[in-house]
């Protein structure tokens, strides 16, 4: 009887990668049978659940691969990466002819840097606009995303050094950290050239005063943020107490010395 569970079951698998067309459920059945079979063993009824998993799972994503939406958002994708590529060589065109062309006359630098502001100046509302969304979807509940969207996103908000995601990026800086991060303790935010970007301090003064940091890695990332902003030791320690002075926030003088405690040890 074993024996022929076996060969059923073999059957089916193969069944299940290639199943008739005017028959896709019958697999499914089928396997259903192996998987209540008291005399099938544990690992046949597992190797059935399985296969049925990955029918439905095919079945689901066939479904969806034809949703209008689907087809445009491919085809956005492949557009987008065109135009990526030529935009990209457009802009170190001009910047050549801006910056490097010896036989560009000023007229004409002054032409290529004037098409370039003009670019910049109808990418920023844009970009505004892009992280709003991807901030207001982050923050959805009922997104249900997984969690290698939410790392996307979360990337392309740290990409985009826009001060309008540091808030969001602040209050969840769960996100920005990684396993491996714990192990070298080099958060990869850190890695955006944040160095002397102090438009991101105040968040991170505001992050301090809201709630006590319970892990050393959150001690470490604020820091670490800090250290490469403000980029002198002494001094960011002295403004850090001026911030205790004045706010006279217990929640953020506690995390205060702890960061201070820190940035001690690491000079």
């Amino acid at each position: 009887m074993t024996k022929n569970i076996h060969l059923a079951f073999g059957f089916l698998f193969w069944l299940a990668f290639f199943p008739p067309a005017s028959a896709q459920t019958e697999p499914i059945d089928s396997l259903r049978k192996i998987l209540y079979n008291q005399e099938a063993s544990p690992a046949q009824r597992r190797e059935a659940r399985e296969a049925i998993f990955k029918i439905q799972t095919e079945k689901a994503e066939q479904a969806r691969s034809v949703r209008p939406q689907q087809i445009f958002l491919k085809n956005a994708r492949r557009s987008m990466e065109a135009l990526q590529a030529t935009e990209d060589s457009l802009i170190n065109q001009l910047l050549y002819v801006a910056v490097a062309d010896t036989m560009a006359d000023n007229y004409e630098k002054m032409e290529a840097l004037s098409v370039l502001s003009t670019w910049m100046d109808h990418a920023r509302p844009k970009q505004d606009l892009i992280v709003e969304q991807t901030v207001q979807l982050l923050g959805d509940t009922s997104a249900d995303l997984y969690d290698f969207q939410k790392a996307e996103a979360v990337q392309c908000l740290v990409r985009s050094k826009n001060p309008n995601a540091y808030p969001f990026l602040m209050d969840n800086s769960w996100y920005l950290r990684t396993v491996d991060d714990y192990n070298n303790m080099n958060f990869w935010f850190l890695r955006q050239e944040t160095a002397g970007n102090w438009a991101l301090f105040p968040e991170i003064m505001r992050l301090m005063g809201k709630e006590e940091f319970t892990e050393v890695e959150s001690i470490m990332m604020v820091a670490m943020l800090l250290d490469k902003i403000v980029q002198d030791p002494p001094f960011l320690i002295a403004v850090l107490n001026l911030y205790a002075q004045k706010n006279q926030n217990i929640i953020f003088t506690q995390n205060k010395q702890a960061v201070v405690e820190l940035l001690q040890d690491m000079h």
